[in-house]
């Protein structure tokens, strides 16, 4: 699960990170440079951080369900509407 974790969030330190962030190296999630600790992990205790990421791994599952479900009705959608413009041709 830590894998998923960390490649969670390779791209938005891509997309975060403009000089004025900074990576946690605990909880690998980016934080203004200007604060001396980070503010998702420094009050939280190592249960309490697994128990972050648990949440964040079962909230990125959620949405990656939400987006296939999305995607299959899109298709769906299409099928019916190229069967609809057969039909009426």
């Amino acid at each position: 699960m830590s894998s998923l974790w960390d490649n969670a969030f390779e791209k938005q330190k891509a997309s975060k990170l403009d000089g004025s962030m900074q990576v946690c190296s605990r909880c690998n999630l980016p934080y203004p440079k200007f604060a001396s600790e980070c503010e998702h992990c420094a009050h939280l205790s190592d249960s309490e951080l697994d128990e972050l990421r648990k949440q964040y791994n079962q909230q990125h599952n959620e949405k990656q369900l939400q987006q296939k479900l999305a995607l299959i009705w899109a298709v769906i959608l299409i099928v019916i509407l190229l069967i609809v413009f057969i039909v009426v041709m």
